[in-house]
C-alpha cells in the first residue's frame, strides 16, 4: 500500500509531490539521499546540513533510544534516557526541508513499520509512503520488486 499527499491507495501509486519551496540551485547537490535503518537517522541530521533536493528513508527509526526499550525491554528507562546519542529522527524531520519517501516492509523484524510511521508522520509535506507487504527488513527491494523501484523512479524525477 501506498500512502502520500493524496491519500491511502493499494495500488501502489504515490501520488504527485510538490514542493515545500522553490527548488534550490542544484550545482553540487546531492538530488536525493537514500539510506536504511540506522543510516536514516544519520541522513535526517544530514538534511539539516546539507543541500538536498529529497530524502529517502528506509526502514526508519524514531530514535536510539526508543529503539534500544524495543530490544531490550529487561534494562530500565532511566539509562536510555541517559543516552548521549540520541539521533532522534522523529522530532528532527518536522524541521527538514525537502520532499520525504519513506519505504517500509510491513513485517520488518528489527524496525516494526509502526516507528517508521511514527518518523513519517512527524514529517512535514510533500511526503510519501510505500510499504511493502510481506517485506522484512532487508528484502524490501526484493519483495517489493517492480513496485519498490517504481516509487523511488517517480519519488527521484518529481524533484
Amino acid at each position: 500500500m501506498a500512502v502520500g499527499p493524496g491519500g491511502a491507495g493499494d495500488d501502489g501509486d504515490l501520488p504527485p509531490l510538490k514542493r515545500r519551496q522553490a527548488p534550490p540551485k542544484r550545482t553540487g547537490m546531492l538530488a536525493a539521499l537514500a539510506v536504511m535503518a540506522l543510516g536514516a537517522a544519520v541522513a535526517v541530521e544530514t538534511a539539516l546540513r546539507r543541500p538536498l533536493l529529497g530524502l529517502i528513508l528506509e526502514s526508519p527509526f524514531p530514535s536510539v533510544p526508543d529503539m534500544a526499550r524495543r530490544v531490550y525491554p529487561f534494562v530500565p528507562s532511566v539509562a536510555w534516557r541517559a543516552l548521549r546519542t540520541r539521533y532522534d529522527a522523529e522530532a528532527k524531520i518536522a524541521s527538514v526541508r525537502v520532499p520525504l519517501l519513506v519505504i517500509h516492509g510491513d513485517s520488518d523484524e528489527i524496525v516494526p513499520p509502526e516507528e517508521g510511521r511514527r518518523v513519517y508522520d512527524a514529517a512535514p509535506e510533500p511526503k510519501g509512503l510505500h510499504v511493502i507487504p510481506g517485506a522484512g527488513h532487508n528484502d524490501t527491494y526484493v519483495l517489493g520488486g517492480e513496485s519498490y523501484f517504481d516509487a523511488l523512479r517517480r519519488f527521484i524525477e518529481g524533484l
